[in-house]
Parts: structure tokens; sequence; C-alpha cells
């Protein structure tokens, strides 16, 4: 291919290990080279030609396909008309599909319109005598170098714009669209599944792989939580989305197959090839579609669009495909959004389906312009659908208006159904005999999420008579909020503990005020509130959760506050002499307000007494008759749990002082006579300890006197001998005491 753009090539994107989504091999390989369509030189919603212009690229920014193989009108001379023989095969086919490129054109408008996006776009412009793109390329060109190098430019913009998405999202969606004319009016999805094998009940297509490895959504399938019947034909299946949407599909939960000898188209080279039955990340469908009501005109082409672009974003969704939806908003609290039976009446966010059982009728009390659809109630089937878009989870009630007669069903069947397509909130059986022209309440139902909400009749649960679908009304209303604590449910006294209600839901998505009271009396505003209790004790909070309207709702949490004993420290210990008195302090520490009591413990065999306290301080006193040492204990109780802080106290008999003074003496400096001089004395005084107290008392106050001379004689210092005279003087008192 030769593109009028300066292209980056997918040979070098290769290069680079881009190009991860490979393609089928076809019998007859393509050049390496391709398009790298999502360049900057591709801008999405505009179109790009080939240098022949046969096949048309509108640029996409979606993670979405849609391809028109057959749908050109284009018969150059210079390309043979295609007909069966050795070029083209024994069997060739040259209808064109009618009205299909002019739908995929449709197609790129609506998905636009929704998601503000643009699917790619392939679109085959010549007409079907000249080239088929849904067919091997020796089959598809028959030999013509002209129509060969067209059908390579189809499918290497088909491959670029897969590759595009894989890059920018990962994975996506291809459906090549086709145009039938079968004799039943119905879309035919066509997955790479024969009629014979979709005539299998679903137990047996799920209780092997082969059906799903066979399928062009096996990848989808293969990752998702659902059955692979359920993605195929289950409630939230493409084909039964679109049946809601008023075309009706096979499969589908209400087509499952085609019967014994009915036509189906099962998929083609185009989904064989650009799809995931062969594995990747773009799984994808052919869509054959009826003429009447779907390709005939460009009003009904623009009405399937529309509702190709509402399906897809809940239907890919579920397998990992994201699709974004152009914001909308319904109406404030009390007003409505009305589902007409009439398309032309709604808007992007409301739809009607209906099965062809359901035709025109006529009544002046219809909701507006005079008519509805009516089921004459002689087939035994049909349904019709009214569906809402919903952008958030909500509470809504349900109103259906109909034109009574007498004729009608005095069951009509009126089903809503959540946004997920499969659970049924309400199931009501009205009488349409009365009650017409008016609304009339179904329920009130609250909606899990966004998405599309329906409301559905069915003709085999009415009963006799005939059913009138003509309007059904969503009247958003407001629903309380619900409460929810978290965080710790215990904390210690003097702790902070922080609770949090910001995981508290409202399902209108309104703002919420949050409100907490204390059963202490404390009141506290905020999505988080932090406390400190005081005390130990059980308490209790109550959280109020209130939103825009008023409405509110209260969650209440015990809260265990715990005691914690208090810490006691006594500042230090001391080394005395026998006799003296220690003096110490102390401080404790408690978080809580509690009332505290405190006991000393001396060590010395005195027992425990009381301790008087002055806030968190006290003070400690006490004279030690013996010489030894001592643990000093002092307990805080705080009524519930104590705390001890302990010291020691070294208490030291006259032998070991005067220990302590002859080994301070030794490290005077001091002339040898005069140090042997302290000695004497000091040695002496301990000779005499406990025969002539007195005398060894006597003998000490000598060497003070001796220390005092020295002094004065300039031989020792004031400084040095001060220290040793007044241990003398404290061991003098300790002997004499």
């Amino acid at each position: 291919m030769r593109p009028n753009l300066a292209l980056v090539l997918c040979t070098a994107l290769l290069a680079l290990s881009a190009c991860t989504e490979q393609p089928v091999a076809p019998s007859n390989p393509l050049p390496a080279a391709s398009p790298a369509i999502g360049s900057p030189e591709y801008v999405p919603g505009q179109s790009y030609f080939g240098d022949n212009g046969y096949i048309e690229y509108v640029a996409g920014d979606l993670p979405v396909i849609f391809t028109a193989p057959h749908g050109g009108a284009l018969q150059p001379a210079s390309i043979p008309l295609r007909a069966a023989g050795e070029s083209c095969g024994p069997a060739v086919t040259t209808v064109r599909d009618a009205n299909t490129e002019e739908l995929v054109r449709a197609i790129r408008d609506a998905f636009f319109a929704r998601t503000g996006g643009y699917p790619h776009i392939v679109i085959n412009r010549l007409h079907r005598n000249r080239l088929d793109a849904n067919r091997e390329i020796v089959e598809a060109a028959c030999g013509n170098a002209e129509a060969d190098e067209a059908w390579r430019d189809f499918h290497e913009f088909v491959d670029g714009a897969k590759q595009a998405i894989v890059t920018s999202h990962g994975r996506g969606f291809f459906t090549d669209i086709h145009g039938h004319g079968h004799t039943i009016q119905r879309l035919e999805l066509g997955y790479e599944l024969t009629g014979t094998r979709l005539r299998n009940s679903d137990a047996q297509l799920d209780a092997t792989a082969t059906a799903e490895n066979l399928s062009s959504i096996r990848t989808f399938s293969q990752e998702s939580p659902l059955s692979f019947s359920a993605a195929l034909r289950g409630p939230t299946a493409l084909g039964t989305w679109l049946t809601h949407f008023g075309y009706p599909s096979v499969p589908s939960a209400q087509d499952p197959a085609p019967a014994l000898g009915q036509d189906y188209f099962s998929g083609g080279y185009n989904t064989d090839r650009h799809a995931c039955s062969n594995g990747g990340s773009i799984c994808g469908v052919q869509i054959e579609a009826n003429m009447t009501g779907v390709r005939d005109n460009a009003a009904n082409r623009a009405s399937f669009a529309a509702a190709l672009a509402a399906v897809y974003p809940d239907y890919l969704t579920q397998f990992g495909v994201t699709l974004p939806v152009a914001s909308h908003t319904l109406p404030a609290e009390g007003a409505v959004a009305v589902v007409d039976h009439d398309n032309a009446n709604n808007d992007l966010w409301t739809r009607f389906g209906a099965s062809s059982e359901f035709t025109n009728g006529s009544n002046m009390t219809s909701w507006r312009d005079n008519n509805f659809r009516l089921h004459s109630g002689t087939a035994a089937t049909g349904a019709a659908s009214f569906l809402v878009h919903l952008p958030a989870p909500g509470s809504y009630a349900v109103d259906a208006w109909w034109p009574a007669a007498s004729t009608r069903s005095a069951t009509a069947p009126y089903q809503v159904y959540d946004t997920d397509g499969i659970t049924l909130l309400g199931d009501h059986r009205m009488s349409q005999q009365t009650n017409g022209a008016r609304w009339n309440r179904l329920g009130t139902y609250t909606f899990a999420r966004a998405g599309w909400a329906r409301v559905t009749m069915a003709r085999p649960l009415s009963g006799s008579g005939s059913l009138a679908a003509d309007a059904v009304r969503f009247t958003t209303l407001n629903a309380a909020p619900t409460a929810i604590i978290s965080g710790p449910a215990t904390v210690a006294e003097g702790s902070a503990i922080t609770l949090s209600g910001a995981t508290s839901t409202d399902p209108d998505g309104d703002a919420l005020a949050w409100t907490w009271a204390f059963s202490d009396g404390v009141i506290l505003t905020g999505a988080e509130a932090t406390r400190t209790f005081a005390n130990d004790g059980a308490f209790s909070v109550t959280l109020t959760v209130t939103d825009r309207h008023g409405a509110s709702a209260s969650a209440t949490r015990a809260i265990t506050v715990t005691n914690v004993a208090p810490v006691a420290t006594i500042a230090a210990g001391a080394v005395i002499l026998q006799g003296e008195t220690y003096h110490g302090s102390g401080t404790f520490t408690d978080p809580g307000a509690d009332m505290w009591t405190a006991t000393v413990e001396f060590g010395d065999g005195s027992g425990t007494t009381g301790l008087a306290l002055d806030g968190k301080t006290f003070t400690l006193e006490h004279r030690y008759a013996v010489a030894g040492t001592f643990t000093v204990g002092v307990t805080v109780t705080d009524g519930a749990a104590h705390g001890t802080g302990s010291a020691s106290v070294v208490v030291r008999s006259p032998a070991e002082g005067l220990d302590v003074l002859i080994a301070q003496v030794r490290a005077l400096s001091l002339r040898q006579g005069e140090t042997q001089s302290l000695l004497a004395k000091l040695q002496a005084a301990g000779k005499l300890l406990d025969r002539e107290n007195g005398a060894a008392a006597q003998v000490i106050a000598a060497f003070v006197n001796e220390l005092d001379a020295l002094v004065r004689s300039g031989r020792l210092t004031a400084a040095a001998a001060e220290p040793l005279a007044a241990y003398a003087r404290r061991l003098i008192a300790s002997i004499e005491g």
C-alpha cells in the first residue's frame, strides 16, 4: 500500500516490539509493511484513502472498529467483473450489501454523539462485483492487480487500526457490517459458530471449551467470569441488548439459535482474520443486518446506529473495553424522564424497542401524538422494552401510561430490571382495562449502578387481551444515605482515636455532612472525628450523615477506653554514710485523669509507708541506721493499676568511709612525710573503731586539723583539702551517731 501521507510502517514498529496484535495469515501473505494507524498524521474523524481511492479509512480514537466490505458502488472499467472460474474460484457472489456503507457512516456519527470519540471505520468503496473484501485474496480480487491492491489496502487499514487500539487501549472490538436478504427480519450475529452448534443447549456449549475456542469472542469469554453461553447469548450478551432496543437478534436470550432450516450467516473471512478466534485482544462479531427497519432509509439507519452506540459501552465494559460516555445528568429530585414508544420523541438517553408483534395503534388518550404500540393478543410471543440510561446509582419512582380499553389485558406485565440487565427489581401485573390516560405507579426502586435501566412487557406473561406499550416515566427520588463508621473500637486513655465516616454512601451520589455525637456530650463534625479520652471507661459514638435534601441515617459504635498504669520514676539513688539521711525526689506519668495514691519502701526493713504526692511529683527522706545496699521503691496506684519506680541507696560503714578517705589522701600531691602523717592518723582511727569510737572520732578530727595546717602553710590548696575535710566531718558524725 502507498498511502497519500508519509506514514511510519508497522515493520518499524515491530522493531520496537510495538506490533503485538498479529492477524491471521492469509494463504497469499501480505507484505510486511502496513501503515501505523494512529500516528500523528491521522486525525480522528477524518477520511484517508489509498492511492487508487477505492478503500476509505475514517480515523478513530475509540477501541472499536466497524468495516463495510460489501457496501461500495464503484465499478471502474479497469477492474473486470468477478466471475466464477479459474481466477475467482468455482462460486462467486457479486450482490452488494445495500446501504451498509451508509450504515457505518451513521454508526460513526452516532458513536461521536454519545461518546465524543470516533470509531475506526474501513469501507470498501468498490462494488462487490469488482472486489469482495470479505474473502481470501484470490477469491476476493480474482487475480486483478488493481483489485489485489485494494484488498491489501482494506486489510492493512484494519490491521493498523487494531494495532492503534492495542497500543492505546489494550483491547478492543471489531464489527464487520453486512446486509442479508433472508425472510426473517432480524440481526444475525456471527461469532464463527454454525447454526447447528448454536442449537446446542447452554449446558452443552459450556461442557467443553470447543465452541468457545472456535468463537470470535474467545479471549473475552475466557477472561470473563461469565460462562461462554452467557457471553454469547445470556442476559448481558450483545444480541440480548439489541433485542431490548427493538432489534431482534440471533443468538440472544430471546432467540438463542436459528431454527433448523432457517438461514443464518455465522461469520466470514474478516471475522476469522480480525477477531480473536485465533487469540489476541481484539475480539469481534459479524452483524448481518436485515433491510426493513435497519438499512432501508436514513432515519432507520440513524436509529439503529444510535442503538449500537447505546449498547456497546455497557456490553463491552464487562469484557474490559471502556468506551467514554458523554456526560449527562437526569433532572433534579422530583423531575422526570419519560420513555416514549416512539424513539423520535426520545433522546440519547431514552430508548424504546419492541418486537414485530407490536404494531402501531391509535388512541386519543395515549401519552402523546395520539398513538402507541399495540400487541393485539393473537400472537403468543413478543416483547417491548422501555430503557433509560442512568448516569449514576439512585432511587426512582417508575410509572406507566396506557390508553385503557375493555379489550386490554387485565394482567399486563411490567418487569423492572436493574442496570446490570439481569436483576429483576419489580414484577407487576397491571390492568389496562382501567386507569388509562394517567400515570400508574409500578414501584420505587434503587438502581445499583450507572447504565441502562429497563422496563419490559412480555406477551407470554400477560394472559388474554391486547397490550398497550405507550410510555414509562422515571421520577428521580432522593434516597437516604447509609452511615458507616470505620476505625478502631478500643483506645487507651490519653491516646487519640480517629474514626472515619468517609465510607458512608448515598445512592444518589449526594455530598454528605457528618455529625459525631459522643456519649460524654462531645459533638464533632466532618468526615473524620479525632478524640482523646481523659479516663478509661465505656463510651459510644453515633454518626449521623445527612444528604443535601435533608435525609439522614445514623450508625452507633461502642468505644472501650482502656486504663493505662502509672509509670513512676525516682530521679536518682545515693551513696551515704551510716546514720545519714537519704534525700530523693521523683515523678510519675499517667495519661488518665485519675485519683492517685503512692507508697514507699526504703528496703531496710522499716516497712511500707504512705507517700504524699504534689501533683505528679514526690520527695523522699529516710535515715539509714545500718550500712548496706538498699533498694528504694515507690508505687503509684490509679485505682485500677499501679506502677513502681526504684533506685539504689548505698550506705557505707565508718570503716568503709575511712577506706574512702585513705584512697583520697594517697592521691594528693604532698611530700612523703606529709602523706604518711595523714595516713597514720586515719589508720589509727580505723584501729580504734568499734572499741573506742570516741577516740577514733578525735583522731579523725586531728586529721582535719592537719589538713587545715597544710592549707595555711601553702602545701595544700583549699580546693583539694575541703572535700576531704567535709567527708571526714561526715565520718565523725557517723561514728558518733
